[in-house]
């Protein structure tokens, strides 16, 4: 996947938001190459993330990646989620809420498709110093998203926050010190009072297209980092919840995504953030696994989570109708199976949330949104209003 990146303006700081584009998958072992950007004119072998963001605009009430909100603007918040996630604790109480969410979609018109309500949104603090352009602490500790679509706007869901492990010009190995862990961290409670969101620490770190991306040999200085970070953020609030969250497929063929693995002690909810891939035209088999045996299929995924004793989450979900992709609406089926099948297991369902994307995204990932036109791809969009008739049936 690679970012789309934007400049957020309030008072005196500049943030870029990102939520990422699947990388391409192939069959045989072959690695993924970085495929889009949020641009409509983008090449599809670039590997280098877009600097300018694109020209549409969200909807309201939407934590968008991609598109700055007005300086003192509201969204509208969305409706009463129908749960509430158990308290996290990283190896003691699973983090198994069963929540069904979205990112980047109008959550109201969302809720109103399908019949209820969204329980979790999705927003982004890989935030830019204007100045420099580059992800620094003094902007992270902003936290302007957070305030602005979450707080400001009475978001009465749960919160699941993308946040990088260190500053631009740190590095794995640097990390974060625990100082700036936990100066970010106050400010979270500040903003988000209950303390209890869920964190995708690092996300998509096997991917090449962050600053935080992983080489091999990075292994034990990423557990290192994040068990630094676990200590900090638990002692801030025990219900904090630390999600490992990993791109589907490692975009260096080196990188054994499994490696990087700090421990079921050190994590509350674990999972990839999954857009459909096709494998030589036909949709790629859930229980595919890589040259490691790495999982690569969402099927795959899901036992290696369920084999490692914590909830499954997926922050990032979606059809993508890239060549390499696909919209058959037997990826929505086999995604619910999955969700549905680990909301019932014994090590549960922490979350999932589709990613809808709008115009920013050219569509590609739409099911429902007014600027595609409803239902842009439609028979996925109506296998989903099929399946999510209802909240997740928990064990």
């Amino acid at each position: 996947m690679l970012p789309a990146r934007a400049a957020l303006v309030v008072a005196a700081a500049a943030v870029g938001l990102s939520a990422c584009l699947p990388a391409q998958g192939s069959g045989g072992g072959a690695g993924p190459v970085p495929s889009a950007t949020a641009s409509v004119t983008a090449a599809p072998t670039s590997t280098v993330p877009p600097s300018t963001a694109p020209t549409s605009t969200a909807p309201a009430g939407t934590p968008g990646p991609s598109t700055p909100p007005t300086t003192g603007a509201t969204p509208t918040a969305g409706a009463t989620p129908s749960s509430s996630p158990a308290p996290g604790g990283g190896g003691g109480t699973p983090a198994a809420a069963a929540l069904s969410g979205t990112g980047y979609a109008d959550h109201d018109e969302w809720a109103s498709w399908r019949g209820w309500p969204v329980q979790i949104s999705e927003t982004w603090n890989d935030a830019k110093d204007p100045a420099t352009g580059v992800t620094t602490w003094g902007s992270m500790n902003g936290l302007y998203t957070v305030k602005q679509y979450f707080t400001d706007a009475a978001w009465p869901g749960e919160l699941s926050l993308a946040q990088p492990m260190f500053a631009g010009d740190q590095n794995v190995r640097d990390c974060a010190t625990e100082d700036q862990i936990s100066t970010l961290m106050n400010k979270l409670v500040e903003y988000w009072p209950s303390k209890d969101a869920f964190i995708r620490l690092g996300w998509e770190f096997n991917g090449n297209w962050y600053h935080w991306s992983v080489q091999p040999g990075d292994a034990e200085a990423f557990k290192a980092c994040w068990i630094r970070w676990h200590d900090v953020v638990k002692s801030i609030s025990p219900d904090f919840k630390l999600v490992w969250n990993p791109n589907a497929e490692s975009s260096n063929q080196d990188v054994d995504v499994t490696e990087f693995w700090p421990g079921a002690q050190y994590v509350d909810a674990a999972g990839p953030d999954f857009y459909a891939i096709s494998d030589n035209g036909q949709l790629r088999d859930p229980d595919k696994r890589g040259p490691h045996g790495e999982p690569l299929g969402i099927g795959a995924w899901a036992a290696w989570v369920a084999e490692k004793g914590v909830p499954l989450a997926v922050p990032e979900w979606g059809v993508n109708d890239q060549e390499w992709g696909s919209t058959d609406p037997a990826f929505i089926t086999q995604m619910r199976t999955v969700f549905t099948t680990a909301a019932a297991s014994p090590t549960g369902l922490a979350y999932e949330s589709y990613f809808d994307g709008s115009k920013a995204y050219s569509c590609k990932f739409t099911l429902h949104d007014k600027d595609c036109g409803y239902d842009y791809h439609q028979a996925a969009a109506q296998r989903y209003k099929e399946l999510w008739t209802g909240p997740y049936v928990r064990s």
